[in-house]
C-alpha cells in the first residue's frame, strides 16, 4: 500500500510562507522527519482549499527537489489542525469532513478561559491547584480584595498577556496597573475603596476574569511560570512533551514572550532552590496529565495543549490557563532543540496511532 497523506490545517500567512520558506511558529522540517518515522507524507492546506463533497484537496507536499509544491492529493483520513477558524461555516465545513469518517484533531483550539476553569472545577482531585476565578465586575472584584491582596484581571478570550492587569494593596490603598494600549507602556494607578472609572468602562466592553494571583516563584527577584506541552503520542494517551519557564522582565507582573518575558530551562530556574527537582517534575507531570484528562472529557477532538502553569517557592503547581494551540516558540527560544521539534513530531505520532485504527 502506497503511503499516507496527514494533513496540517494551516492559517493563510502561514500557508503563504511556505513557498519562501517563511513559515513562523510551524517548522515544516519537523513535520516532515515525523512523515519519515510513521511512513506517511505530510501535506499543508488550508481550510478553504477543502471541498467536503470532494475527495481531493490542493496542498503544498514536499517534492524530491526538496521544495514544496501544491498538487492535488487525497483528503487525508486524518487531519491536525493548526489554525484558528474565524466563522462559523469553517467549523460547519470540519463537521462536514467529520461526517465523512474524516479524523480532525483539535478542531476547535481556542476556549473561554471560564470555561476552562468550570471544567477543572469539576475534579476534586484538582481544586487544590486551581486558583479562586470569577467573571470580573465591580462586586467580585470588591470581594475578592477582601480575601487577597493581590488579583490578575485577564480577558477571557485572549492570548499573549493582552490586557491583562493587576491589582494589589499598598498600605491602605490598592495600585491598578495596566499596560496602555495607546503607548504600549505600563502604568498604574492608586485607588481606595472604589474601583476606578476607567477600570469599570474597561470590564464593561467585553468579559474579564478576576483571578487570585498566584504567589508565583520567581528567579533572580523576577516571578515565573511555566509552559507544559501536553499531547497525545502514538499509543493515543496524554504525555508531557516538555516543560519551559517564561520569567517576568523588569519587575513586570506578566511572563509572556510577547510582553518582554525572558525564557529558561525548568532546570535553570530551579537552580539554588531548596526543592527536589525529580519531586517538582513529577508534580508538574501529574497534574499537567490530570488536568489534560478532565478537560479532553468535554472538550471533544483535544491532542495538543499548551498549560500555563505556576509554581510556588514550594514547588506546588497551580493552574493558570491553558492554550489549546501552543505556538511551541518558548521552546526554541529556550534553546530546548530537542524538545522543540517533539513538540511538533508528537501530535503527528498521535496522527499515526489515528491512521492505524483506521486500516
Amino acid at each position: 500500500m502506497s503511503r499516507p497523506y496527514v494533513g496540517i490545517l494551516l492559517d493563510n500567512i502561514i500557508y503563504n510562507g511556505i513557498p519562501r520558506g517563511r513559515t513562523g511558529f510551524e517548522h515544516l522540517s519537523f513535520y516532515e522527519e515525523a512523515g519519515i518515522m510513521y511512513d506517511f507524507i505530510p501535506c499543508f492546506f488550508r481550510i478553504q482549499d477543502i471541498e467536503p463533497r470532494g475527495n481531493q484537496v490542493q496542498a503544498y507536499v514536499k517534492g524530491e527537489n526538496n521544495k514544496y509544491m501544491k498538487q492535488s492529493v487525497p483528503i487525508p483520513r486524518v487531519i491536525h489542525n493548526r489554525a484558528l477558524f474565524n466563522s462559523n461555516s469553517d467549523y460547519k465545513k470540519v463537521q462536514q469532513l467529520m461526517n465523512n469518517g474524516i479524523i480532525v484533531f483539535n478542531i476547535k483550539n481556542r476556549y473561554r478561559k471560564i470555561l476552562v476553569h468550570e471544567i477543572l472545577l469539576k475534579n476534586n482531585e484538582l481544586h487544590k491547584h486551581l486558583p479562586m476565578t470569577l467573571i470580573a465586575d465591580e462586586n467580585n472584584i470588591l470581594q475578592m480584595l477582601e480575601n487577597y491582596d493581590s488579583l490578575i484581571i485577564k480577558p477571557n478570550n485572549s492570548s499573549l498577556g493582552l490586557g491583562v492587569m493587576l491589582i494589589s494593596k499598598e498600605d491602605d490603598e490598592y495600585k491598578w496597573a495596566f499596560r496602555n494600549r495607546a503607548t504600549k507602556k505600563y502604568e498604574s494607578l492608586t485607588f481606595g475603596n472604589q474601583l476606578p472609572q476607567n477600570l469599570l468602562d474597561i470590564l464593561r466592553k467585553r468579559t474579564f476574569l478576576v483571578q487570585q494571583r498566584i504567589p508565583l516563584a520567581s528567579y533572580q527577584g523576577n516571578p515565573f511560570d511555566l509552559r507544559v506541552s501536553v499531547q497525545k503520542n502514538q499509543t493515543g494517551h496524554w504525555q508531557v512533551t516538555g516543560i519551559v519557564g517564561k520569567v517576568a522582565n523588569g519587575g513586570n507582573y506578566v511572563t509572556n514572550v510577547a510582553r518582554g518575558g525572558k525564557v529558561y530551562p525548568l532546570d535553570v530556574l530551579l537552580e539554588g532552590k531548596n526543592l527536589n527537582k525529580d519531586q517538582v517534575y513529577k508534580a508538574i507531570e501529574k497534574f499537567s496529565l490530570q488536568a489534560a484528562e478532565q478537560l479532553s472529557s468535554e472538550l471533544s477532538g483535544l491532542a495538543d495543549l499548551g498549560m500555563d502553569i505556576g509554581i510556588t517557592e514550594e514547588g506546588f503547581p497551580m493552574f493558570i490557563e491553558c492554550n489549546a494551540r501552543d505556538l511551541r516558540i518558548t521552546f526554541r527560544n529556550a534553546k530546548m532543540e530537542s524538545t522543540w521539534k517533539a513538540t511538533h513530531t508528537t501530535p503527528l505520532a498521535y496522527a499515526k496511532y489515528l491512521l492505524d485504527t483506521l486500516y
